[in-house]
């Protein structure tokens, strides 16, 4: 087993060479605790688009493909993209039920 698997709070990915021959480690960085924002979730379904062939959706209800092209063009800097490339990373990850659940967690009850 190679050195950097033994190590604790430390990432390693195993880079693989010439056919699992000559493995080596390389370590990215520090593993902290970290705990996630639940106001960006609730962001992510109340925020509309403010521009784009989908002004007035929900970041949350953009469809995959416009939020692949957007990530190619790359994301617009400030709030905006950093809910942008949230929503593309939930939705290539096939996490959508998160966002379902907080769009009924905060819906309005009639």
């Amino acid at each position: 087993m190679p050195d950097c698997l033994e190590k604790k709070n430390y990432q390693c990915i195993i880079l693989k060479k010439q056919a699992l021959q000559n493995i080596k480690c390389a370590y990215l960085y520090p593993v902290e605790n970290i705990t996630p924002d639940s106001k960006i979730l609730v962001e992510l379904v109340q925020t509309k688009m403010p521009y784009g062939k989908y002004k007035g959706t929900l970041i949350s209800d953009l469809p995959v493909y416009y939020l692949e092209w957007l990530q190619t063009k790359g994301f617009p800097p400030g709030k905006l993209g950093m809910l942008l490339s949230t929503a593309y990373e939930i939705k290539i990850n096939g996490l959508n039920t998160i966002l379902i659940k907080v769009k009924q967690l905060i819906k309005p009850k009639s």
